[in-house]
This record gives C-alpha cells, structure tokens and sequence, in this order.
C-alpha cells in the first residue's frame, strides 16, 4: 500500500532526527575527481524509492551539495550525499519494501538517506527540514562493504567555520592591479559595485575546481588606491567548498608590500628592504621557504622602480623632467646648469628661492664637499650652509654637482651665485667663509671674493698635521712617549696665539727639539716634521687662514655632521640621478619647514654643552694671550696653557690606556708570584 506524502516526510524526518542524536559526523565518500553538482529529478507523487532492475544501478547518483537561502530548496529535487557512484546487489522488491517501514530501511546494508522536497504546495514545516537536511548534507551508509571507495569524516562544525564571519579586511593589489581582499584565510576578488556604494567581492575559488559560490559585501574604499581599506558588510551565507589558506595570502601580501615599499622607498637597498620586510610581517618557516629567491625579489624591486623613474642616462648629457626641476611647493629648484669644456662636463646647482635668500644674507657661510652619494658620472656635492650665530645652527642653502676639483670649475659655481644674487637684487659677499686647505678652493675664493675673509678649518688642521706625523714615524711614538706628546701638541697650539706671536713660538719650539736630550732619538723625524711645518702653514698668505685667536667658530664641523647625516639618508653609495635629486628635494622640504616653524615661534632649544664649550675655549684662549702679552706667563707655559684646550677626548683616552697598560703588567706579575709560589711550594 503506497504511503501518502504527509506520512513519508513525518517518517523520514523521524529517521532524521534519530540520526542526529546518535551520529555527530557527516561520512563523505572520498573522490579522487573534481566535485560535480548532479541533481535526481524524479516523478511527481512517485515513491521515495522506485524499483530498479538487476541491470540499472540501484542507488542514484548523487554529490554533496550546500544549500541556503539562494537555493531552490522546493520542487521534486532529490539530494543524496555521495561522491561515488555504486552498483547495487540487492532485489528491487528489498528496496521497495524496504520504504514501508523505518526498520527495515535502516537494515539495508547499501541505503543511503535521501530527503524529498516537497512541491510548492508542502507546508513550511517539511521545507524546513529539507532546508536543514540538505545544509547538514548527511550520509549514513556505515557499511565499509557496500562502497569501493573510501571515506573522510567531517565535523559538523566545519561547515559553520566554512562560513565567512565579520572580521578584519587585508586588502592588496594583485600583478594584474586588480583589488583583492583577505578574510580569515579566504581571499575575494571584485564583482561589482551595488546600490548605496556597496560593493560585491567574490571567492577567488570560484574559476578553480572548487567552484566557491561564497560572496561578501563591503562598503566603499576609505583609504588610498596604494593602500585600499574596505570595511565588512555582510555575506550571501554561503559555506566555502575549500579550506582556507593563509599561507598563500601572506605571500600575496608580501609580494604586494614589497613591490608598494620600493616604490615609496626608493634609495633602500633591495637585499635591505627584503629582510627588513620578511622581518616586520614575521613570517615563518613555511611562509619563507614559499616566497622566491633574493635575486627573483631584487629584480621585482627594480622593476617597480623603473616604472616610477626615468631611464638612468648613461652620459652627462640628459634632459631633467619637471618633478625633478622643481621643489614640492611648485617652486624653481635648479638654480644653474651648466656644460663646459665641449660638453665633457657638467655642473647642476640646486637651490631654492627660500635657500638663496638665506645664502645671500647670510654673514657667515661654510663650504665643503661630500663624496660616496653622488652618482657615477660626478665626482663630488659641494654644500654651502649658512651659520646662524645665535642659535649655533646651520641651513644647507645650495647643492652642486661638479664633476672635479678645479679651480675654473669653482669659478664657474661663484660667478654663477653672483648673477643670480644680482637678478634677486641682492649681494653675494659674505663677511666670512670657513672652508678646508683645498688650493684650488683658497685660490677662487681670493679672486671672487677678495673682501671676505677666507678662514681655514681647525679640526682640517690638526688631521693634516696628523697625517705627516704618520708620515715621518711619529704617531706611534707620538701615543706613547709623553715628551714627545708634548712637544708635538705646542707645535699644535701655534695657531692659537697672537699672530704676532706665532714666529717667536716656532723658533723656541725649534730649539727645543734640538736641545732635549729626552727629543734626541726623534731629531730625524721632527726637523722633517717642522720644516713642514714652517712651509705650509706658517707662510705669509696663509697666516690669516690658521689665526684662530679672537675667532668665534674654529671649525666647519658642521658641515662635516651634515655630511654624515646625507649619506645616513641616501642609505647606499653612489645613487642614481634621480633617486639624488629626490634626495636634495627632501632635503629643501626640511629647510622650508625648519623656516617656517622659527617664524611662528618654534625656535629648537640650543645646544648648551656646545655653546658653553665653544664660549670656554674661546675665553680661555684670550686669557691666556693677554696673561702673555702682560708678561704674567712665559710663551713656553702658554704653549703648554694652550696645548691642554684641544684633544681632550683623547688625552683621556691616553690616560686610561697607560691605566690598562699598567694594570696588565701588574696582572702579569702577580700571575708570575701565583706560578713561583706553585712551583716551589
């Protein structure tokens, strides 16, 4: 007797539930093909399981299938949990029967729980547990026998983590550009974009043998298009049909944040901007061993900077692009240039409006040249930095590219400086210059300024002199004798008298040497070492350039400091044309805020151990000149007055060296004692 519809929905949802209680796993055939979709369509008002021949398969093919509220869940479909297609070896009068009752259902070795939708005209109640049947995607055939093929088992709860949940949003670009976003370990591409600016992302599964149909909905982009941010939305509640992978999504953002680094940082190495990277995003051992070799991810970093970057010009001749001509206000930042000597060489000076009029009103400026940063084709960067002697500051104010250290080409920089100071109607004369012994610098500076006084750099001194100590065989003796430490260090403290004192001082330390006895052994050396002295430094042209009595800055150290920091901020050696003048463009920024800040009152703290540094010396220098010319002292005491005020650092350094020295020969000795008494004890 054929049961009515109402009745087999209340038996199978009986066998259901009973089900549930007592299995808590879903069994899944295991299939080694890709997953297909296959949907039984069966008769209306037929039996839940018809007759089959010995010569038809006796169970429907079937495949798992999530259904939700997308899903037509009504009409006559059939949904049967299967990843295997099974031959059945009982009689088709078992299988019919075997639909009256509960019981004998559940004997059959090869059965298989299938649910029957009802048609649209079923009550609520049936689709429900149509709806929850085909969600939970039940099987349970427990006879290994009846199936060649094995089986997985699946908690129930991975379908429930399978489903998207709100969370964070990672959001990169992929090689194509194209926007994807990262959630918990399942990545979306764009779909499109919906009403209310609601955007629609899909699983990137979806084109794969997976076939994901799990979508969310974002709002609108709230950050930038390099650095997108997305907010979460909702979801179509739809289970993802793969697990997730966020070994692969942190590679795809690595890639992303290399290639986006390189093109905001472009004067960090590559080697550097790879492990800086790998570091901050602490990937793992599994996560490394995935990303390419170093040399693959150098060539992606160049990559992404030429795309940004001229081509680097392999002679001087070369045109510079507009965001490279001018400063990140709009304004004007190459000052001169200029190809000399049949086009052979070059010279770039760079400057802003801002820059020229601190450089032209300044009264005291210092010069010097820096070295590894500048590109291949150049030799050197001179920097002019004007000294504030207030605040005990100083401000670059003009970069320029030379290609040597001549004297024509330092003639072309100051003639080039006068044009410009008369077209802004102002004067370049400064009161003061402070440079390095370069003779080439000293002879241009005479010529074109020949109303500034032209001063030399003490700390460029006392290295000159040092590398002649070294020279004539004096500077290991120098760190170890203490009399010929002396003797060297008043030859040192010439410079720091009265200049009409400094030749009565050379004769007396010349004498000296000649007449100690303790000297004797070093006469060789030291006649050498003060005939160069005599010859290059106590000249009449030079005399004005090493007086540093009565002289407020002795040194230009800060260029010196200024040099180092640029090289800190370049990061490599020898760059590129463009990523440098990218440098110095940063570098006007920096001055331009720096002015602008003094003006509205954000003046920086001076430096007090300095100052009273600078003003000690400069008072003790004074002191003991007067005392001298007051005949208080003898010139042989303010030599050695004199000779205590520089080198202090290293004095000390002599001083807890000889400590050392003595405590290790005393360790020594005691050692010795230890060994004695052990010997004969």
């Amino acid at each position: 007797m054929m049961m009515t519809r109402s009745r087999i929905v209340a038996a199978t949802t009986a066998d259901a539930t009973t089900l549930l209680n007592s299995n808590p796993m879903v069994i899944v055939h295991k299939q080694t093909q890709s997953q297909s979709h296959h949907i039984l369509r069966s008769k209306k008002r037929s039996p839940i399981y018809s007759p089959v021949t010995s010569g038809r398969r006796s169970r429907s093919q079937a495949v798992k299938r999530t259904c939700n509220k997308n899903d037509n869940v009504g009409g006559t479909d059939l949904f049967v949990l299967s990843k295997s297609t099974t031959r059945s070896h009982s009689s088709s009068s078992n299988s019919s029967s075997s639909s009256g009752s509960s019981s004998s259902r559940s004997s059959s070795s090869s059965s298989t729980l299938s649910l029957l939708s009802s048609s649209s005209s079923s009550t609520s109640s049936t689709s429900l547990v149509t709806e929850e049947f085909s969600k939970l995607q039940i099987n349970t055939n427990t006879d290994s026998s009846s199936s060649s093929k094995s089986t997985i088992v699946i908690p129930l709860t991975q379908e429930i983590d399978r489903l998207p949940q709100p969370g964070s949003l990672d959001a990169y670009r992929s090689n194509k550009n194209s926007v994807n976003l990262c959630l918990h370990g399942y990545s979306y591409e764009y779909v499109t974009t919906m009403k209310y600016k609601k955007i629609k992302w899909r699983c990137k599964e979806i084109r794969r043998a997976a076939k994901c149909g799990s979508k969310i909905y974002t709002g609108s982009n709230l950050g930038t298009d390099k650095m997108p941010v997305y907010q979460y939305i909702g979801s179509n509640n739809v289970c993802h049909s793969h697990d997730p992978d966020f070994d692969k999504q942190k590679l795809a953002i690595f890639n992303y944040q290399l290639k986006n680094t390189a093109e905001s940082n472009k004067s960090i190495p590559p080697s550097k901007l790879i492990n800086q990277l790998t570091t901050d995003m602490k990937l793992n051992d599994k996560q490394i061993t995935m990303i390419p070799k170093v040399q693959t991810l150098c060539r992606k970093v160049h990559r992404a900077r030429s795309r940004t970057l001229p081509c680097i010009p392999r002679s001087l001749i070369f045109d510079i692009p507009d965001n490279f001509s001018f400063t990140s206000s709009g304004e004007k930042f190459i000052v001169f240039d200029h190809l000399y000597l049949n086009r052979t060489k070059r010279i770039i000076g760079f400057a802003s409006p801002l820059q020229l009029r601190k450089l032209f009103s300044s009264p005291l400026i210092c010069l010097d040249g820096t070295f590894p940063i500048v590109p291949k084709c150049y030799k050197q960067l001179l920097i002019i930095q004007s000294i504030d002697a207030t605040s005990y500051e100083a401000t670059p104010v003009l970069y320029a590219l030379l290609n040597d250290k001549k004297t024509y080409t330092y003639t072309l920089i100051f003639q080039a400086l006068k044009r410009t100071a008369k077209q802004m109607q102002m004067k370049f004369s400064p009161n003061r210059i402070i440079t390095d012994f370069e003779k080439s610098m000293i002879t241009t500076v005479r010529k074109q300024l020949p109303t500034t006084i032209h001063q030399g750099c003490l700390f460029h001194l006392y290295q000159a002199m040092s590398k002649k100590m070294k020279r004539f065989n004096l500077w290991t003796y120098y760190k170890s004798d203490d009399n010929l430490h002396l003797f060297l260090k008043k030859v040192m403290a010439i410079v720091l008298l009265i200049p009409s004192l400094m030749d009565n001082a050379f004769e007396l330390l010349q004498k000296e040497y000649l007449k100690n006895k303790k000297l004797k052994r070093f006469k060789e050396s030291l006649t050498k070492f003060m005939m160069y002295v005599n010859k290059q430094w106590l000249k009449s042209d030079m005399r004005t350039m090493i007086t540093f009595y009565e002289v407020k800055f002795k040194t230009n150290n800060w260029s010196e400091s200024y040099n180092s920091a640029l090289r800190r901020r370049g990061q490599q050696n020898h760059l590129s044309i463009w990523l440098f003048i990218q440098l110095l463009i940063f570098e006007e920024t920096a001055v331009r805020m720096k002015h602008f800040h003094t003006l509205n009152g954000k003046i920086n703290a001076v430096n007090k151990s300095v100052r009273d540094g600078v003003l000690h010396i400069n008072q003790k220098i004074i002191e003991i000149n007067k005392q001298l010319t007051d005949n208080e002292i003898r010139l042989d005491d303010s030599l050695i007055a004199l000779s205590a005020l520089f080198g202090l650092k290293y004095e000390k350094w002599r001083r807890e060296r000889k400590k050392n020295k003595k405590r290790i020969k005393d360790d020594n000795v005691d050692d010795d004692l230890l060994v004695d008494n052990f010997i004969y004890s």
